[in-house]
């Protein structure tokens, strides 16, 4: 699967942990800040990608993901209008909005649908001192009392619900984790997590059982990032330093995405390897993007695609992955290693979504439920005419809506 996060793009950069690659999902962010930015974080290669943006919404907090759709409320803290529910959809970027709750919540609000019930659960506040569990209609934002959280002097944020139905959320002073009784609303401490003071804003599960979590510390900013919390001791581990911690964090399916054939290894001896990250989309306007690392530095290269299948064809000493007609995106530098030295230190990326939303051609082929190819091409002037080709894999995916 993969975990989207709404958020800016303030990632960048960064290096990331890599998490467990049991369970492979996208996990799915929005910033604390109301910046609308949807960014899909890839938790086993730990590349991050903007990839859309809500253009509905004010302030996104907490997600919930419901096998097809996207939930958050929409906070307005100014004057009295009232917060709403959010949905927006993964595959085709459409979005709508609810009516407004019935009341309105305070900061920290916390959503997450049951993975076995289907039922939407959320944690609103009207008094700051008062946290009360709901259950709430993703049509209507109507809200339903189950029960005051109690069994702590805390207030709380940021639910999680596991596979198997345990519900936890975290208090926003010390901050620690608890588990929620979701019929009587009765919490248990089960760690402190151990982070300094600060609050999570958001939390969601993989499948193999880790909470990922999202952290604003009040006194250290190096300690605001994305945490994953691992059972049994439920301790956690920042695998993402941020500026702002995301308000919004959800796990989503992986797209059909699938690597085929061989690349050529260069002239270094390096094999130039093709990776992906985000969602294929017809009418998002960027959001999925193809890569390639380990390549001649210093070089010209390019992303060939095509819409016709597989191939298997010598070329330039190595296989071409695309069956005819093959095109091509813009030549552009591989950079890397500065000129005078020859090593594999080059890398490519190009964003499909872009390309379709600005290339007549791409947007002409790749339209809605096709199946792509693609395959980088590069210079490598260690061999010889008409070889002097380094050759990546290839990729192949579907085109969502």
């Amino acid at each position: 699967m993969t975990a989207i996060a709404m958020g800016v793009d303030r990632s960048l950069g960064q290096v990331a942990q890599r998490g467990p690659a049991a369970d492979h999902s996208i996990l799915i962010s929005s910033d604390a800040a109301g910046l609308s930015t949807l960014r899909a974080y890839d938790p086993v290669s730990g590349e991050s990608t903007a990839f859309g943006y809500t253009r509905g919404a004010n302030i996104i907090w907490s997600m919930a993901f419901d096998g097809t759709d996207l939930f958050a409320v929409n906070w307005i803290s100014i004057g009295d209008h009232r917060s709403a529910l959010h949905r927006y959809n993964v595959g085709t970027s459409s979005e709508s909005t609810s009516p407004p709750f019935a009341f309105k919540p305070l900061s920290f609000p916390a959503l997450e649908f049951h993975p076995q019930t289907g039922q939407l659960y959320g944690i609103l506040r009207k008094d700051p001192f008062v946290s009360n569990l709901y259950t709430v209609d993703p049509a209507t934002a109507q809200t339903t009392f189950v029960a005051q959280i109690q069994g702590s002097n805390n207030t709380f944020s940021a639910l999680a619900i596991s596979r198997d139905g345990r519900a936890f959320v975290f208090g926003l002073q010390g901050p620690f984790l608890y588990s929620l009784d979701l019929t009587t609303g009765l919490v248990t401490q089960i760690g402190t997590v151990g982070v300094q003071v600060g609050a999570f804003l958001d939390a969601a599960f993989d499948g193999n059982g880790s909470i990922w979590a999202s952290f604003e510390s009040f006194t250290n900013p190096a300690k605001t990032g994305l945490y994953r919390i691992d059972p049994p001791l439920w301790h956690g581990t920042q695998v993402l330093p941020l500026a702002h911690a995301y308000a919004g964090l959800a796990f989503v399916p992986n797209p059909e995405v699938s690597t085929y054939c061989s690349a050529k290894t260069s002239a270094q001896g390096c094999t130039p390897t093709i990776h992906s990250v985000g969602y294929p989309s017809a009418t998002a306007d960027l959001g999925f993007k193809v890569s390639v690392d380990q390549v001649p530095n210093q070089e010209l290269g390019q992303l060939m695609w095509g819409v016709r299948g597989r191939a298997a064809v010598p070329f330039v000493g190595g296989t071409l992955c695309i069956r005819p007609p093959v095109e091509g995106t813009a030549w552009k530098s591989t950079h890397g290693s500065s000129v005078g030295t020859s090593d594999c230190s080059g890398s490519l990326l190009v964003d499909i979504n872009m390309l379709i939303s600005t290339q007549h051609v791409a947007a002409a082929a790749m339209t809605p439920g096709t199946t792509v190819e693609c395959q980088f091409l590069m210079h490598d002037s260690g061999f010889t005419a008409p070889n002097d080709w380094a050759l990546s894999e290839a990729l192949e995916f579907t085109v969502m809506p």
